[in-house]
């Protein structure tokens, strides 16, 4: 249920406990806020933070110069890791990672293109096929 800044809250006045008053939503905003100022919650539309966002006090940390941090593995996709089943990449906390292409087995898992190049020099394929700067490794035995 959203909230309108007209809705009315009952609240206890303290110097009589007998009495309750009731406010407006848009009257407590403007209380709370002092002027407009968001310093204690992030805005629903939003918000610009300048220090690092921590959550669940040291699982997942976002920090100001775009690094992050994960306590756990990282799991992209739609991946069920029991069956295989999906598409996506996991990131394991122990260095690992996993992917399964979305296309086909024939699709890249993994492709190298360098700095200031449309080129791709390598890549790996779902199916093992491995190819490098133009070879592949099944070529490759064949000489």
């Amino acid at each position: 249920m959203a909230l309108n800044d007209n809705d009315l809250f009952f609240i206890n006045d303290s110097t009589d406990s007998n009495k309750a008053k009731s406010v407006k939503l848009s009257t407590l905003k403007t209380n709370i806020l002092t002027g407009g100022s968001s310093d204690t919650y992030v805005e629903i539309a939003g918000d610009n933070m300048t220090g690092d966002l921590t959550l669940g006090t040291d699982k997942i940390k976002l920090g100001i110069d775009g690094s992050a941090e994960f306590a756990g593995d990282i799991t992209v996709g739609t991946v069920n890791q029991s069956n295989g089943l999906g598409n996506g990449v996991v990131i394991h906390d122990y260095g690992q990672v996993d992917t399964w292409p979305a296309a086909s087995n024939d699709a890249n898992c993994f492709t190298v293109i360098p700095r200031d190049s449309d080129s791709t020099t390598v890549q790996i394929q779902a199916n093992g096929t491995i190819t490098a700067k133009g070879y592949s490794m099944a070529f490759l035995a064949q000489l």
